[in-house]
């Protein structure tokens, strides 16, 4: 039998054995952090731009832009089935607004990425069509394979449709315009990578005069290229002095200077130089940007026998690419070191020419 006392030391003892549970201070600062974590993925999750999509074009939306961080090719066929589900009437999207036109600049730039410069080129068509309100707009075009969608607007495209070189941009929003221009250097791009010079031409021309003609200096004498030759009588003088506060002389020269090298690759250096002239104009002569354009300018001149004019050129940029001080204005040092050894030769090779 068992004694009271033995029975209350027994009690005693378990009492004054036992300890507070308390967790050790690292495992409970993780477990904070983890919270914090936890909250702020929350937070970006019901906060971020996809969570403004309707739930059937979300979907296929999440899973496009995982793969295309992980397997971009299986990301593809999502893209085309968030963009085929955002068309639908039940899911109310404009057909003109941000979230369809981003599903499709996202979808296009991937198909360009890997080389799918065909498709790119048609997705990126009906991005611009979408951003100018013309997604209803008929578009044939008998030469070309459409894209596998089961919507008329995605079944075709026709690259000439001249409505899209015609339209006002000044009535978009300043980011729709500046994407516009942007899908337009872009399509210039691989639309002259596919050999289709008119259509490349007409693409940059038109981004190129619609930031030439957002400056507000009117000229009767000439154009908006800044000289008097004849394209087009009623556009306003270019006036660096006017921009719009969305718009720079940086953006306008790399869009001179864009154009200038599609004329210099097809052998139409005339209009190319004149292009980089203007650049340069914009763009300043101190960075290492502007030797590349004078490499490109002395290269042009070489094609059309002008060796005075390109041995000007290619030592001017030789300087400049020596100069220590001007790899440091924009942290680009390297583009100064490689511009400076393409001039290195292509000089040698102007004094050469000349000898001989």
């Amino acid at each position: 039998m068992i004694s009271s006392s033995s029975a209350s030391r027994r009690s005693s003892s378990s009492s004054s054995t036992s300890k507070p549970f308390r967790i050790p201070p690292v495992p409970l600062a993780m477990i904070g952090l983890g919270l914090v974590c936890l909250g702020v993925g929350l937070y970006d999750h019901f906060t971020s731009d996809i969570q403004k999509y309707p739930t059937a074009v979300r979907t296929p939306l999440r899973k496009a832009l995982y793969y295309e961080r992980k397997d971009p090719g299986l990301a593809l066929p999502y893209f085309q089935q968030a963009f085929e589900e955002a068309l639908q009437p039940k899911n109310e999207m404009e057909l003109d607004g941000a979230p369809m036109t981003g599903i499709l600049i996202q979808w296009g730039t991937l198909l360009d990425r890997l080389g799918r410069r065909p498709e790119a080129r048609k997705v990126l068509v009906m991005a611009l069509r979408h951003m100018l309100g013309m997604e209803n707009t008929p578009h044939f075009d008998d030469n070309d394979t459409s894209i596998d969608t089961t919507t008329t607007t995605a079944t075709t495209i026709k690259p000439s449709d001249q409505e899209i070189f015609t339209r006002d941009w000044k009535a978009l929003p300043v980011t729709e315009q500046k994407k516009v221009v942007g899908l337009c250097l872009k399509l210039g791009d691989i639309n002259a990578e596919l050999h289709r010079d008119d259509e490349a031409e007409k693409y940059y021309v038109t981004a190129v005069e619609h930031l030439l003609a957002t400056s507000t200096g009117p000229s009767s004498t000439s154009n908006a290229y800044g000289d008097t030759s004849p394209h087009d009588d009623k556009v306003a003088l270019f006036d660096q002095a006017h921009l719009p506060a969305w718009l720079t002389s940086n953006d306008v020269g790399i869009a001179l200077a864009t154009l200038g090298q599609f004329y210099a690759s097809r052998k139409r250096y005339s209009y190319a130089i004149h292009l980089y002239l203007r650049a340069l104009t914009l763009r300043g002569m101190e960075n290492c940007e502007s030797t590349v354009l004078m490499n490109n300018l002395a290269e042009s001149y070489v094609a059309i026998n002008a060796f005075n004019e390109a041995k000007v050129w290619a030592e001017k940029g030789i300087s400049l690419a020596q100069n220590p001080n001007t790899g440091k204005l924009n942290k680009d040092q390297q583009v100064c070191d490689e511009s400076c050894g393409i001039l290195l030769f292509n000089l040698g090779m102007i004094f050469e020419v000349r000898i001989c």
